[in-house]
């Protein structure tokens, strides 16, 4: 049955997140025009970012994390999206009226990702930029740290500290560093050909990718 329903936004097309963040239980969302964080009990709003993207299309994850400064916890939430809307940081905090403010800490074009979430290692976020390709920026300041062309809509996921990327037109399989300094490929193959844009799956040693016609299941436990 219907629980609640809240806002009259169009509609995004990435997943939610739930998260805890400035104290406060909250689900954001990437809706057609904002980010928005709400209440999971009733749909309460938060807080609001306006996110207007040309053709509506916000469809990357957004990425929430905590660090530490100075012994004190602060939250943040990244977002980023295609159509050369770019990227942008915002850090959320208590307001004194007892509810949560989203202030951009920073707002780039380094980083604009189609529908490609990204991944966050350390100090680092590594994604496939929609047209530019494996990138890896600052996620302190926005900053590119290195770029590689290729692996154009692609995906990736982070294992330990390594990275597993498919190329979404060409089915290319790689494995590289998570490295903020330089691109570093250390093995590649090339296991399907068709158009590859479902994210890759790791479990119990067993690699599941994709394309449109097939299903394979990798085993890449060491020997």
């Amino acid at each position: 049955e219907l629980a609640w329903t809240a806002l009259d936004d169009p509609a995004g097309y990435s997943s939610p997140i739930a998260v805890t963040a400035a104290g406060v239980r909250q689900v954001v969302f990437l809706t057609g025009n904002s980010v928005v964080g709400v209440a999971p009990e009733d749909g309460k709003l938060f807080w609001r970012y306006p996110w207007v993207t040309p053709y509506g299309v916000n469809a990357a994850t957004p990425l929430s994390f905590r660090a530490v400064l100075e012994g004190r916890p602060l939250d943040y939430v990244f977002v980023s999206s295609g159509y050369n809307k770019g990227c942008a940081l915002l850090k959320l905090e208590a307001d004194r009226a007892g509810g949560v403010r989203a202030k951009p800490v920073y707002t780039s074009n380094e980083l604009c990702l189609h529908f490609s979430s990204p991944v966050r290692y350390r100090d680092h976020l590594y994604a496939v930029d929609e047209t530019r390709g494996l990138t890896c920026i600052d996620l302190r300041t926005g900053k590119l740290s290195w770029r590689r062309p290729g692996f154009t809509q692609g995906s990736l996921l982070r294992v330990d500290d390594h990275l597993l990327v498919l190329g979404g037109t060409t089915g290319e399989l790689a494995l590289v560093e998570a490295n903020p300094r330089e691109y570093v490929k250390q093995a590649s193959a090339r296991p399907l050909r068709g158009r590859c844009w479902t994210m890759p799956v790791l479990a119990d040693g067993k690699l599941y990718l994709r394309d449109e016609e097939k299903i394979l299941c990798l085993d890449v436990r060491k020997r």
